[in-house]
């Protein structure tokens, strides 16, 4: 059966059907008019800053005096405007983020005497081009905050997502009265890293490695589907055209534990240490930046009372390249592989070496391959390929050797209770096309709209070790259990398309119009098709400006 999904007809003229991702970029825009209030066309505005390879990029204003530069890597930027004629005008310090568009305006004067002319004045800190509740954590905030030990806990910094219910840890991240954190969704540089089967971020990645968070909650665009909380988009970092380089270590055991309480008994000992390392820079001048970052943290704590000893380590890397192809093409790319080994020996009061016994060994990738092209000033193409893939495993000396445990001492021993193998990867193709269209059917229109493919696997397999237990009465035989032996095998298939117009209609007030579909397909082995559903999203809202400095803004959504 064919289905035809409807989106909006006007958009269908002007565009192909194209591919979906979430934005990696921000925007900057502006009028440029005389003292007169007159548009200034064939003004020369270059934009600046170390985040660009290259360093600058220049536009020019259009008859209408408007300018836009559509795709620019997050930063801080000076924009300057220039015309024979005229006082060259310069702002400074101009901070974009990630999923935002910015307004730089500027008011040229007629040749006096000859001078750039810096402008002082702030850009709006509100992003008025979205009806999204969405904040962004900057770098300085990543960068000086203390180490957390997950990087999702970063977006508890924001507005309407508390960590404070206690419990596990996957219960925390509440966002706007959401479950908890499987109902956010969770992307690196653009693209969905959730598990398919909690929506939970399974891999570990190093703080370090992490620009800035980009959160976005209540009245997300059409584009973001697939959560009842949050998106939070953590944006790894990038090389730069000099290099630089960041090295860092953690010790801590129970020798720097300080004793001054009453009484404080014996000290446990444990010991803790975290090396991290990470180098960016230009391989090509202009042309080709890269970013390599490794984090090694190892961690061995006794549990008091026994002499169990549980050892944890992860080692992470992470290598990334940008290229820039020419002037309107740009190649970016990444690796992540993250190796987390567990491993628990001793005994406790209620297990012998070889009951308490647990090994886990946990492998992880993560890729990402983008291509960003700007066709115009006013069209952008952006096209992603990305994956990850996470396989744990207990490892388990003796799989055919059963488990005992003695009722009568409640001691268990002969071998651990059952071991436990667990596959989980995702395989996804992303794109989006943005255009912005000036003076057009009433007003300024900024269109998104595509598709999105994903192909996700999950197995999971859970063995009872010798596939029987035992239960024994002060050593004698007292009864014996079969194993609830099971494997889970599945694959997820979607496609989802979506369409968006975000239409100013006035200087202060903007339409917010856009629908998303989604084809959802779930199969299991052995019996083929077992879930689907093909749920319509449609979204609405409007944007009003109250004031000319695009200080105070309401904003509404339907979704």
């Amino acid at each position: 059966m064919i289905k035809i999904i409807p989106l909006f007809g006007f958009v269908a003229i002007l565009f192909s059907f194209t591919l979906f991702a979430q934005t990696q970029n921000g925007a900057i825009e502006g009028t440029i008019e005389d003292a007169e209030g007159r548009a200034v066309p064939g003004v020369i505005i270059t934009a600046s800053s170390p985040s660009l390879i290259g360093r600058t990029t220049t536009t020019y204003t259009d008859r209408t005096g408007y300018y836009r530069f559509p795709t620019l890597s997050s930063g801080s930027y000076s924009v300057q405007a220039e015309l024979a004629g005229f006082q060259t005008m310069i702002r400074k310090d101009v901070r974009l983020f990630v999923g935002t568009t910015l307004t730089v305006s500027f008011t040229l004067e007629i040749i006096k005497v000859k001078e750039e002319v810096e402008v002082t004045e702030k850009p709006p800190l509100i992003d008025v081009s979205t009806t999204a509740v969405a904040f962004t954590i900057p770098p300085k905030v990543v960068e000086n905050l203390p180490r957390v030990e997950r990087i999702q806990d970063l977006i508890a910094l924001t507005p309407g997502v508390s960590d404070d219910f206690g419990g596990k840890p996957i219960d925390n991240l509440v966002a706007y009265g959401a479950i908890g954190e499987v109902a956010n969704s969770y992307w690196i540089d653009g693209v969905n890293v959730s598990s398919p089967r909690r929506g939970d971020l399974t891999m570990s990645y190093s703080q370090n490695w992490i620009d800035q968070v980009h959160v976005t909650g209540i009245g997300a665009p059409a584009e973001y589907g697939g959560f009842t909380g949050v998106v939070a988009n953590f944006v790894t970092r990038s090389g730069g055209p000099q290099f630089h380089g960041l090295f860092d270590t953690f010790f801590q055991n129970q020798n720097l534990t300080w004793t001054n309480v009453p009484d404080p008994g014996p000290k446990t000992p444990f010991k803790t240490y975290d090396l991290n390392a990470q180098l960016g820079g230009p391989v090509l001048r202009d042309k080709l930046w890269f970013f390599s970052g490794l984090e090694y943290p190892n961690t061995q704590t006794p549990t008091p009372g026994t002499d169990q000893l549980t050892t944890d380590i992860y080692r992470k890397l992470i290598t990334k390249l940008t290229y820039k192809w020419d002037n309107n093409n740009t190649l970016q790319g990444f690796g992540i592989w993250d190796s987390h080994s567990f491993e628990r020996t001793g005994s406790t009061p209620t297990a012998t070496p070889e009951a308490n016994y647990a090994k886990n060994e946990n492998p992880q990738w993560n890729w990402n391959a983008t291509w960003i092209s700007l066709l115009s000033p006013q069209t952008s193409f952006e096209v992603r390929l990305s994956g990850f893939n996470d396989h744990s495993r207990d490892i388990e000396n003796n799989p055919d050797l059963s488990p005992h445990y003695d009722s009568g001492t409640g001691i268990g021993s002969v071998n651990s209770w059952s071991r436990l193998e667990r596959k989980e990867s995702r395989l996804q193709l992303n794109a989006v096309l943005s255009h912005h269209a000036r003076n057009f059917i009433h007003g300024s229109h900024d269109f998104r709209f595509g598709v999105e493919f994903e192909r996700s696997l999950f197995f999971y397999n859970y063995q009872y070790n010798g596939n029987y237990r035992y239960t024994d009465y002060f050593g004698a035989p007292q009864s014996r259990a079969y194993g609830g032996n099971y494997i889970i095998e599945d694959t997820n298939h979607r496609v989802s398309s979506y369409a968006e117009d975000e239409w100013s209609v006035t200087d202060r007030f903007k339409l917010s119009l856009g629908v998303r579909w989604d084809d959802n397909r779930g199969y299991a082995v052995e019996k083929g098709l077992v879930f689907k559903n093909d749920p319509v999203a449609p979204r609405i809202g409007f944007i009003w400006v109250l004031d000319k400095e695009n200080q105070t803004v309401i904003k509404a959504h339907y979704g």
